[in-house]
Formats: structure tokens, sequence, C-alpha cells
């Protein structure tokens, strides 16, 4: 003790506890206790004796305490104003390794249907994203999370990086991951069960008060849409007409991929153009009628040459 004190003169500070007893000294019981590894050209090890010693030693034992600026309890790492920031940023890693075993999964125009991508992100990404949500729902850095989400979100629907937020969890059909935490909140604490809070009826809320394109779709966005049962290529181009984003070449010169937005038919090329007015491609059923997935909906969906 007095060895350790001289090398660490702060050893003390984190001492919380000790104690002693005497002990007897047992010698190895069998051969095999004894037994000793030996390097070539030392001398035989002396052999111990069977018995047990009649010396007594006392033994002293000491617990201690490490500081930690972030201790870690139930899997929740704490800290002093209870920001959760470094609890979020590192289970923001954790699951941004799982994000890419779902990406493993599908492709633009290839890889598992809706239905199996849904489930794969619930059990797991969502699940761990939220544990013990209710503790650290109301950080500030909750945002680190949500982008996780939403980009889960978006490999499920297959839409492009510039949709609107409030589009994913409805093609998804997973609530959003704020409201999904209030839900979780909602079960435990007794204060927001006096609220009556109803996700379902939220979401609608907020789901009415947006100005997204193409809302009108949607009456109820915790109603399952059409389309989770289709191949992979016709679910995504299905997403990227109802959200109005696509690869289209008026988006594409937009973001840079391309100086050209026109259409083959010299105009510029939106996902509305394609959809009702371009005379080469365009459906006549409308954006209704592409929406709740009809025959001539799927049909046209499969024959549309481009890569959108």
């Amino acid at each position: 003790m007095v060895e350790m004190f001289n090398s660490d003169p702060h050893w003390l500070k984190i001492v919380i506890t000790g104690d002693e007893t005497w002990v007897y000294g047992y010698d190895p019981e069998t051969k095999r206790q004894s037994s000793l590894w030996l390097e070539s050209g030392e001398p035989r090890f002396k052999k111990a004796r069977m018995i047990k010693s009649k010396l007594k030693c006392l033994l002293i034992t000491f617990f201690n305490i490490t500081h930690s600026e972030h201790p870690k309890y139930l899997g929740i790492h704490l800290d002093r104003t209870l920001t959760f920031k470094t609890h979020l940023t590192k289970l923001k890693g954790k699951l941004s390794s799982r994000i890419n075993i779902l990406h493993k999964l599908a492709g633009s125009s290839w890889g598992s249907d809706a239905n199996t991508l849904r489930t794969s992100a619930l059990a797991l990404i969502f699940s761990t994203a939220e544990y013990c949500a209710p503790v650290w729902e109301g950080s500030c850095h909750t945002k680190l999370i949500d982008t996780q989400l939403n980009s889960t979100l978006r490999i499920i629907t297959g839409v492009c990086q510039p949709t609107r937020i409030d589009w994913l969890p409805v093609l998804a059909h997973i609530s959003p991951p704020e409201l999904r935490r209030k839900e979780a909140t909602k079960k435990i604490g007794n204060q927001l069960l006096s609220q009556n809070f109803n996700i379902s009826e939220a979401w609608t809320n907020s789901w009415i008060s947006s100005d997204i394109p193409n809302k009108n779709l949607i009456t109820s966005p915790s109603v399952k849409i059409p389309g989770f049962s289709l191949p992979r290529r016709e679910w995504v181009l299905l997403n990227r007409f109802r959200t109005g984003q696509g690869r289209c070449a008026e988006l594409m010169k937009l973001w840079g991929y391309t100086k050209d937005p026109n259409c083959a038919c010299n105009v510029p090329q939106s996902m509305s153009h394609i959809l009702d007015d371009c005379p080469l491609y365009k459906f006549n059923g409308g954006i209704s009628n592409l929406h709740s997935v009809t025959p001539e909906a799927l049909n046209w969906l499969k024959a549309l040459p481009l890569r959108l």
C-alpha cells in the first residue's frame, strides 16, 4: 500500500472502502495444480507440501471507484446536465452500422420487397433507436437519431434525398420517430396518459397541417398505402411519383448532374410532366389511379423505360 501511495499520491482519493482478514495458506492439492512451465536450462521447480500451512497471512483488500465523465447505467450514457448528447452520439454510430446492413437488402431497382425491408428496419434499427426513449425524449439532440431513422425510411421507400420528410413515414407505414417516442412515453408516464394522447390522431393532424405536394392522396397517414407487395423497381418508381422527387432531367440539372433539363419531347422534364403531360410517357389515369396501383398503373410502371 505504501508503494502504491508513493507511485500515485492521489491513490487514496479513489478508495471507498477496505477490509482485512487472516487466512491460512494452502499448498496445491494435485500434481497438475503444482505444475509450472520452465525455460530450457532452468532448475527444477521445488514442489510444495500438500498440507495446510501452519502460517497465517494477512489479506488486505481495498475497493476503489474510477471517475467517469459519462457513466453508463443500464445502457444509457449520463452527463452532468442530462442533455444525453454523448448517449445519442454513440447511438447514432450504432444505428449507422445497422443501416449499412439494411442497404445490402435493397437498391433502386432491385432488392427485397417493402414488407421485408419494413420488418427488418423495425427489428434491427428502430428497436435499438427507441431503447429507453422516454428517458432522453426531451433532449435537444434527438435530431441525431431522427436523421438516421429518416435514412432508414428512405431505404424502405426508395425515394430521393430531397423528398419531404413528411412523406417518409406514410410511404413506409411507420409512425414518425418523434411520435413513436411520445407513444412509448405515454405507456409509462401518468402525466401523458392524462392528456389522452393518440398517435394516429396526432399524425393525421400533423399531415393535414403540412404543405407537401400530393398530400391529398392520403386521407389517414396511419393507414397502410397500396403497393407494399410490389417488386422493388415498381415500388421505388411509385413512391417517387407520389412525392414528386425523382431522377428526372429537371431535378438532375438542379442537383448538378446534367446540363439539359428537357425531356425527349423538348419540355422541362419534371415528375409531374412525365406522369401527366409527356406525349411519349404519360399515364392517362393520373396520380390518383397511380397511387391506388390499378392494373393499368402497374402495367405503365413496368413498361416505363426511364430510370427515375
